[in-house]
């Protein structure tokens, strides 16, 4: 009785071995990512507080608020940063202008309203100078609403 012992064609296993390393990356690429969240974080803590110090303001960020999570605008993240000695925040948010993307510190006050942009980066001192005042007013709303679920615990 003859044994067949290529139960499986070499088609079938090049793929497999294709898929477990297409896989295999996928994975370690997610785990770099989630581990990577905090140092991301501080980076940006310490961007914010470069570009206050460089503008001669009196204001610094301490620390991380939470639920500062993505929003439901597609590409468009939140982070959130509480403000020394006051009830204020910092929101970093990243703003487009015909696709060109462009990262603001937007300070929010205790009434969850906006009232200062800054740019974060001499290209997006440049993008800002270029947006139309509409694109604000739009994102400051949707800043603000994003604000507001957040106090409210939405």
């Amino acid at each position: 009785m003859p044994e067949n012992k290529n139960i499986l064609s070499p088609a079938v296993k090049d793929t497999a071995v294709f898929a477990a390393w297409i896989l295999g990356i996928l994975f370690l690429g997610g785990l770099l990512w989630y581990f990577s969240q905090d140092f991301v974080e501080n980076r940006m803590l310490r961007k914010v507080n470069a570009v206050l110090i460089n503008n001669n303001d009196g204001r610094r960020a301490v620390s991380a608020l939470p639920n500062g999570s993505e929003s439901d605008t597609p590409f468009q993240k939140y982070r959130r940063f509480s403000l020394y000695n006051s009830s204020e925040n910092v929101t970093v948010v990243t703003m487009y202008n015909h696709t060109v993307p462009a990262v603001f510190a937007v300070f929010i006050n205790s009434n969850g309203e906006m009232y200062d942009i800054l740019p974060l980066d001499n290209h997006s001192a440049q993008v800002m100078g270029r947006i139309e005042q509409k694109k604000l007013d739009a994102y400051k709303i949707h800043i603000e609403e994003y604000e507001k679920q957040i106090r409210n615990g939405e």
